[in-house]
């Protein structure tokens, strides 16, 4: 399965992983909780604990209402939410499509 990773400071990377949680608990350092993104079906994690761990800056997403939250620490973006409650794939389409919409820091 593709999925894109995003450091601070770096640029986007692309991976094949095996959508496991502990894959994406390895990518962000610890417990994963899903970031506001109302723009596209993308479905960006990062740390849940980032900001109280003082994790580097990295983002900002918008959720559907326009409302900004700035992501600290590392972050993974996974393809939209399929039928069976399972992540997909990151085709390039919806990668370009979200990451223009996203502010960095």
């Amino acid at each position: 399965m593709k999925a894109a990773i995003k450091y601070p400071g770096k640029d986007w990377e692309w991976v094949t992983h095996d959508n496991s949680l502990k894959f994406l608990q390895s990518i962000v350092g610890g417990y994963i909780e899903s970031a506001p993104n109302g723009k596209t079906k993308a479905i960006i994690y990062c740390n849940e604990d980032g900001k109280e761990l003082n994790l580097e800056k990295n983002i900002i997403v918008q959720d559907k209402f326009g409302c900004s939250y700035i992501i600290c620490g590392p972050v993974i973006m996974l393809g939209p939410v399929d039928d069976d409650g399972d992540t997909t794939s990151l085709t390039q389409e919806l990668f370009d499509k979200t990451v223009s919409q996203l502010e960095y820091l």
